[in-house]
């Protein structure tokens, strides 16, 4: 896929007790690649789609979304999901995705259609 993710995300995750609570930062490169792809917008304009997820922690995941529209990347979306206990808020998130796109490597060619 054509992004490259850089930076973090800093989270304070409270369970319920003082002392159960804490700050974390999970670096760019603990998400792992789920989905992608790329819409025609129309002749001129095309949007592509990542998908990233963190699961290393038992208590959520992290989901995040990177969109490039016309090959410039556009900030990206973060959302907390599966809270199982407790509550996780997004402090900052600093994680940058750049967009590099090769059509020869990153596009699949597209298959002729048999007239059969």
């Amino acid at each position: 896929m054509p992004f490259t993710l850089s930076g973090f995300v800093a989270l304070r995750i409270e369970r319920g007790r003082e002392a159960d609570n804490r700050e974390a930062e999970v670096p760019a490169d603990a998400f792992t690649y789920q989905e992608g792809g790329i819409r025609l917008l129309d002749d001129e304009h095309t949007r592509h789609e990542a998908t990233y997820r963190y699961t290393g922690d038992a208590g959520y995941d992290l989901v995040l979304i990177t969109t490039a529209i016309n090959g410039m990347a556009e900030p990206t979306e973060l959302a907390v999901e599966g809270e199982k206990s407790g509550t996780v808020q997004i402090v900052q998130n600093a994680i940058k995705a750049d967009f590099q796109h090769d059509p020869d490597l990153d596009d699949e060619p597209l298959t002729p259609v048999s007239s059969n």
